[in-house]
């Protein structure tokens, strides 16, 4: 896949999928970086209270 650079080659991407499905830790949330490894969400992310917005700006107003 061109465009996903960590599914690059078949051999990263069945690592870091695997990662993913068998992820013991429960974790949630992780970013991977271009080469397949754990890193931060950027500092705007991980804000608790913009998350907070983003829920109330998208949540449906039914």
């Amino acid at each position: 896949m061109p465009f996903i650079k960590i599914l690059s080659t078949p051999k990263r991407a069945a690592r870091v999928i695997t990662k993913v499905l068998l992820n013991e830790s429960g974790e949630t949330g992780i970013y991977y970086d271009e080469r397949g490894r754990p890193m931060l969400a950027s500092a705007l992310v991980r804000d608790a209270k913009f998350q907070d917005r983003v829920v109330a700006e998208t949540a449906p107003s039914w």
